[in-house]
């Protein structure tokens, strides 16, 4: 199933995923909450050998890309 956590104060962020199973860089599901916290989701099926989860500004993940 899939992976859904939350990260206090950065409910301005995004969050991308990484990993050797897939090329290039994911936008992941997120949703900025009331207490300035984000939640995002990482869905199951980018979890074959590992995965890193990026998480910043919009406009840096957007620029990595």
């Amino acid at each position: 199933r899939d992976i859904v956590f939350t990260v206090p104060g950065a409910a301005a962020c995004r969050a991308e995923a990484v990993s050797p199973d897939f090329a290039g860089a994911r936008p992941l599901s997120s949703q900025a909450n009331a207490d300035g916290s984000l939640t995002v989701t990482l869905p199951r099926d980018g979890l074959s050998v590992y995965t890193l989860v990026r998480i910043g500004p919009a406009d840096a993940i957007t620029r990595r890309n």
